[in-house]
């Protein structure tokens, strides 16, 4: 008989759960190929593939209008002040949440380039993990996968059960042309559960239209509105995102917004811009106040966790697009598109060959639920957390797993868990599993781009020490410089 393991460290380790690292600070080689436009009009380089009202998402676009990052994590970029969301599951009354929840998603709205940027389409496949460690000792874990290409359907996952919250969402990102200009946005809605008050909150994304397709500079901003509501309490919000005019730039990033009591009744107004600060104002009492300011929100962002680069599978967005992201940000325009290609290519490749073998590509996280547009985290759990029979929750290869309180583990009970764990790790030397046939060729392509960065690092060692050589043996003394040492003494 196998001796029960009571859970500690050497059980966890056994259990295999996801290491997460704190992320590296973006480098300001990445910063700028966030923030700056080159300038060139695009219109000439797309033109030939476009026709009035087609959507974007079949249109190859020049890498210097591409963000270094795939969708899958830029979706995170909703989620950077998770303080906020987990305040509005825990506040008392169902009116403050809605506030509070409100106030969590605009909160994510600052985060965007000034340049007219796009993330990268998702491969099919693809996913994304990280993680949130918070004070109060609970986390926040989000998972994402691409689980449609046509049309182009992002799966999101996202809870902190501790907390009293999970959420979900399968989005489609869609970008049309509509001659002058051009819009993009996600179709879908967020559904989220408040576990503690059994609430349920759904709400939309706003669009992006970007302008100066034509003549440059590119510009976007975001236009449309936003819809809150709460099934059970009815209380709804209603966010306008208000776009400049042809004569005027007074709307640039100016919101109007409204939530309403559940007998409609508007109770408090929200304005402002949402990259500095917003005001909400209670209609009521006429008391205004501030929602947020961004430079005050930025002092309490907290860390994102993320997989170390040799650690992550080749189809975690960060490793599948490295070499992608490392030409845009060297500003190398023209390889840039050659790895994008080649990554096009290689899903257009398993396309055929699963069309050859009549077999559909699996979803590792997701299950469909119908169609294309509605997809379930396999492991979901919507159920409010009970700290009286519940312990640690953990993440292990793109399964969410909630540990008994004072659970004791045999062999057997180990094996159970791991026994469905889409993405295991594996060891040094050995193939990851679940590699697609035609994405294979990634795994020298992966071991080329850490020899070339160890091989960078030895040049720069070098350089350094033939630097501090040089100085060495410079003279000082501008007569020096002119006269050997030995001539000088002599003379």
């Amino acid at each position: 008989m196998t001796t029960p393991i009571r859970i500690d460290s050497d059980a966890i380790k056994q259990l295999h759960g996801t290491v997460y690292v704190q992320q590296e600070e973006k480098t300001q080689e990445f910063v700028d190929a966030m923030e700056k436009g080159d300038g060139k009009s695009i219109i000439w380089e797309i033109l030939k593939q476009l026709r009035p009202g087609m959507s974007l998402e079949r249109i190859t676009m020049p890498t210097h209008v591409m963000e270094p990052r795939s969708l899958l994590e830029k979706l995170t970029d909703y989620f950077t002040h998770l303080d906020l969301v987990n305040a509005a599951a825990n506040a008392p009354t169902a009116e403050e949440r809605m506030v509070k929840l409100v106030q969590f998603f605009l909160s994510g709205f600052y985060i965007t380039p000034k340049a007219c940027k796009k993330p990268y389409n998702p491969l099919l496949g693809e996913f994304y993990r990280t993680s949130w460690s918070h004070a109060d000792g609970s986390k926040t874990f989000f998972i994402a996968e691409q689980t449609s290409h046509h049309p182009p359907v992002s799966s999101i996952y996202a809870c902190n059960r501790q907390a009293g919250w999970v959420g979900t969402g399968s989005l489609d990102f869609v970008t049309t042309f509509n001659g002058l200009s051009a819009s993009a946005g996600i179709q879908g809605l967020i559904k989220a559960k408040f576990t503690k008050f059994d609430e349920d909150y759904e709400w939309n994304f706003p669009m992006a239209l970007v302008t100066g397709i034509y003549i440059p500079p590119l510009t976007m901003e975001i236009g449309g509105v936003l819809n809150f509501v709460c099934k059970q309490s009815g209380y709804k919000a209603k966010v306008e995102f208000k776009t400049m005019s042809m004569f005027s730039s007074s709307n640039y990033r100016q919101i109007n917004g409204i939530i309403s009591d559940p007998e409609g009744k508007p109770i408090y107004e929200i304005n402002g811009r949402y990259d500095e600060e917003l005001f909400i104002t209670d209609k009521r009492t006429k008391e205004k106040k501030s929602f947020f300011k961004v430079e005050e929100l930025k002092k309490t962002k907290e860390q994102r966790l993320v997989r170390e680069f040799d650690k992550l599978h080749p189809f975690e967005s960060e490793k599948l697009f490295k070499r992608v992201s490392d030409a845009i940000i060297k500003n190398d325009q023209n390889l840039a598109m050659e790895e994008k290609f080649v990554l096009e290519e290689a899903q257009r490749t398993q396309r055929k060959l699963n069309d050859e073998k009549k077999v559909e590509q699996e979803r590792r996280l997701f299950d469909k639920q119908g169609s294309d547009h509605d997809w379930k985290y396999k492991w979901e759990n919507w159920n409010k957390y009970d700290p009286e029979t519940e312990g640690e929750e953990l993440e292990i290869g793109g399964k969410i797993v909630t540990l008994k309180k004072n659970e004791v583990l045999n062999e057997e009970r180990i094996k159970e868990i791991l026994s469905d764990v889409p993405y295991p790790d594996w060891k040094e030397g050995e193939e990851p599993p679940h590699m697609l046939e035609s994405f294979k060729f990634l795994l020298d392509r992966y071991k080329k781009v850490e020899d070339n960065k160890d091989k960078e690092e030895e040049n720069k060692e070098e350089e350094n020490k033939e630097t501090e050589e040089k100085k060495e043996e410079t003279p000082t003394n501008e007569n020096d410089s002119l006269c050997p040492k030995a001539v000088v003494a002599k003379a």
